[in-house]
């Protein structure tokens, strides 16, 4: 498992949802290195987006074509999960 993260509409339901992420985690003896992980951020990049209180926005220092061909691989696998993925998705314009 690579990333998990864990958000609160307030401090006090952030607590309690990485309350149930950790005891999920125990419960299934998945153990975390503690040196890896960052608590409290107001902000995070993943996926190659920028996600903050204010809203969601594309990380601006990743916008090679590189990532853009990581992002659509990435679409392309997950669409198979997707019911109606076309007529979701909006057209990727380069």
């Amino acid at each position: 498992m690579e990333d998990i993260i864990i958000f609160g509409s307030s401090l006090f339901n952030h607590n309690e949802n990485l309350i149930r992420v950790f005891q999920r985690l125990r419960k299934y003896n998945l153990k975390l290195n503690p040196a890896k992980y960052n608590f409290l951020r107001p902000e995070v990049v993943y996926l190659g987006h920028l996600i903050t209180p204010e809203g969601i926005c594309t990380d601006p220092e990743s916008k090679d074509a590189d990532d853009v061909r990581r992002f659509v691989a990435l679409c392309n696998y997950y669409r198979q999960f997707i019911n109606n993925f076309a007529e979701i998705a909006k057209p990727l314009l380069v």
